[in-house]
């Protein structure tokens, strides 16, 4: 009984944290408030079990539609390279990062404040419900 729950639960994860980090702009380089976020979400990893990490990178709209998705795509990769290298997470557990440019807008008013706001890579950590029990 609790094994076939086990088993239909192997492709479910719970969200347990998000964390959103900055990114200055037209850049793709972590600022040091990014890699204190990225420090501190790391510091956890080594006595946890069953996790994936999703990394999605975004822009504000200014700026050529494509060069937006590419940079985007850029910060999504920097951090799965400051993960990777710094912390020793293993490639396994980071679902293949992804950049979403200017389509997926936190605020779409022109002020500067805003547009920051957008500037940024969403880290989601996921537990896997199956393998956690």
């Amino acid at each position: 009984m609790d094994t076939n729950k086990r088993i239909n639960e192997l492709d479910q994860y719970e969200l347990v944290k998000v964390v959103t980090l900055p990114f200055d702009l037209n850049s793709a380089k972590l600022t040091d408030a990014a890699k204190a976020q990225l420090d501190e979400l790391a510091s956890k990893a080594p006595g946890a079990k069953n996790y994936l990490v999703e990394v999605q990178g975004f822009t504000d709209p200014t700026g050529d539609f494509n060069k937006n998705l590419k940079l985007s795509q850029d910060r999504a990769d920097a951090v799965v390279q400051y993960l990777t290298v710094k912390h020793q997470i293993p490639l396994r557990r980071i679902m293949v990062p992804m950049g979403y440019g200017e389509t997926k807008m936190l605020d779409t008013s022109p002020e500067a404040a805003s547009l920051a706001k957008n500037r940024r890579v969403e880290v989601r950590v996921m537990l896997n419900k199956g393998l956690s029990q």
